[in-house]
């Protein structure tokens, strides 16, 4: 039963297509799945023993490696909650970066002690380089709204304003509230 229970863990863990690592008390990897290896380039005995700081990168990291953990991250994660996160950067063995989206929670023996940390995270370059484009469009659609020279206005369900143009308000003598 219990190499059955050890097999369907590895199995899952195996098969996932979010990178999973678990941390130990010093913020260091004791294990990495096979979707770790792949995002990050590493083989799994090269990642093993690394700090989180070594593949993780933000703004604190300077901080963490000199006062021995006390970035906010790595505060969050002793004080034993979870922490979340679409704003990070981790690195790959060639020193790529690229954004992910990270949870990282705390791991609780039996005695509810805090023995270190499960890591989850996604690549999540596709979606920043969409967000990107979305913005950018955004930005091209309200430079073509706003200087074209017939007016225009939308209205919600109620019939009140809920955009006007420049020349909508130079039309019709308006004033332009924010």
């Amino acid at each position: 039963a219990i190499l059955q229970s050890r097999d369907r863990l590895q199995g899952i863990t195996d098969n996932m297509f979010e990178g999973l690592c678990v941390l130990n008390k010093q913020h260091r990897l004791t294990f990495v799945n096979p979707a770790t290896e792949r995002m990050l380039g590493y083989a799994r005995s090269e990642l093993l023993n690394k700090h989180l700081h070594d593949v993780l990168f933000h703004e604190d990291r300077s901080a963490c490696v000199a006062v021995g953990g006390d970035c906010a991250i790595c505060m969050e994660i002793e004080s034993g909650k979870a922490y979340r996160s679409d704003e990070h950067i981790l690195l790959t063995k060639e020193r790529r970066a690229f954004p992910v989206s990270i949870t990282i929670s705390p791991l609780i023996d039996k005695r509810g002690e805090w023995q270190g940390s499960i890591v989850v995270f996604q690549d999540i370059t596709e979606h920043k380089r969409a967000e990107e484009a979305l913005k950018k469009s955004e930005e091209f659609n309200r430079v073509i709204i706003e200087t074209m020279n017939e007016g225009l206005a939308t209205f919600d369900s109620e019939s009140k304003f809920t955009y006007v143009n420049s020349a909508f308000c130079r039309l019709f003598n308006l004033p332009r509230e924010a």
